[in-house]
């Protein structure tokens, strides 16, 4: 099991293309031309960073565990940086798939094996400056607490939700009853903050 671990350490993690981790989902795409790679530096030592780097970017998963890098290979640089690093002379074609690993140099615990093999998809239209985007996904979510607080009075929290649609199906014998609705952020001793009605 130690061993397991300390090889675990040996090499790079957290793999990330223009600070966006997910770029193995199909719906996450990269739309820079010019992607910058960020990964954490292996090593439990105090004082350990890095001294160097090595990228491989292929165009087939084949291909970057033979550690081809077909498409770009930054050789060795010097280099202590691991966070939104710049690949100069690398060229990304749109809507492709691409693969990449890194290795690094360290002072305290030479040179680390190969990173997990990483892959990214490219969107169908590259800019110089573009931002990686993920794809919202919608999900119907019930409350996790329903409360009747009053035979007229009905208490629903969804807990933590970023964005929201809020859906009701409503019946009414008349057709003229009356319906009002609370939207809160948050309850403090039984005060509700950010409280919109409709």
């Amino acid at each position: 099991m130690s061993h397991s671990i300390s090889m675990a350490q040996k090499k790079p993690s957290g793999l990330l293309i223009n600070l966006v981790a997910n770029t193995d989902r199909p719906n996450t795409f990269i739309s820079s031309e010019n992607p910058l790679f960020s990964w954490i530096v292996p090593g439990n030592k105090n004082g350990t960073r890095q001294t160097a780097y090595r990228i491989l970017v292929s165009d087939s998963y084949e291909k970057a565990l033979k550690g081809e890098g077909n498409i770009w290979d930054s050789n060795k640089l010097t280099s202590d940086s691991s966070t939104s690093v710049s690949a100069k002379g690398l060229y990304l074609n749109p809507s492709k798939s691409y693969y990449w690993s890194v290795k690094i140099w360290s002072n305290t615990g030479g040179e680390s094996v190969w990173s997990d093999i990483k892959t990214f998809y490219t969107s169908d239209k590259l800019e110089r400056n573009a931002n990686a985007s993920e794809a919202l996904v919608k999900t119907r979510q019930l409350p996790i607490i329903h409360k009747q607080i009053s035979p007229s009075l009905t208490f629903l929290d969804f807990r933590k939700d970023a964005f929201a649609q809020l859906s009701i199906t409503l019946t009414s014998k008349s057709g003229k009853d009356t319906v009002s609705i609370s939207f809160g952020e948050a309850v403090t001793q039984g005060i509700t903050n950010g409280i919109t009605q409709s």
